[in-house]
């Protein structure tokens, strides 16, 4: 999947613009560990972006991205990203596209502990037949290109 973040405004640090974990999509990841919500500090994140770093021999090097108004970035799904605090007096708005393949379909994934993760797509999606989301509801999945 491949996400295509378009801001409405210039993306500075000051409001909070998406930021990067340089080469984080290709390391291998821990799912299933608690993930805090709603963590000002972001410090429980922090912590396991920390954690697959050292899992993969690698260093946690975040990548502010300024994105002028009218531009977008594309990113992989797997790399780790997020936005920091609007510390500007503007509102900060955008709109992000997740794009898939034709022929991407749900996948199980059962962590260690037996509990099934879900994706947070997975509750906006109709059913198939078999009650597993389905990725190619057209209603929220779209076809873009033929």
């Amino acid at each position: 999947m491949l996400t295509a973040f378009i801001p409405f405004h210039d993306c500075t640090e000051e409001s909070g613009t998406i930021t990067m974990v340089n080469e984080s999509h290709r390391r291998q990841h821990r799912h299933g560990a608690a993930r805090p919500v709603g963590d000002p500090q972001d410090v429980g994140r922090d912590y396991l972006l920390t954690g697959d770093a050292e899992r993969n021999g690698a260093v946690v090097e975040k990548v502010p991205v300024h994105i002028p108004k009218g531009h977008m970035t594309f990113h992989h799904c797997l790399l780790h990203h997020g936005s920091g605090a609007n510390r500007s007096p503007r509102p900060r708005r955008a709109i992000s596209f997740h794009l898939q393949d034709g022929t991407n379909t749900y996948r199980d994934h059962t962590l260690s502990d037996g509990r099934q993760e879900a994706y947070k797509h997975d509750f906006l999606v109709r059913r198939t037949p078999a009650g597993q989301p389905d990725y190619s509801d057209p209603e929220f999945c779209p076809v873009l290109w033929p």
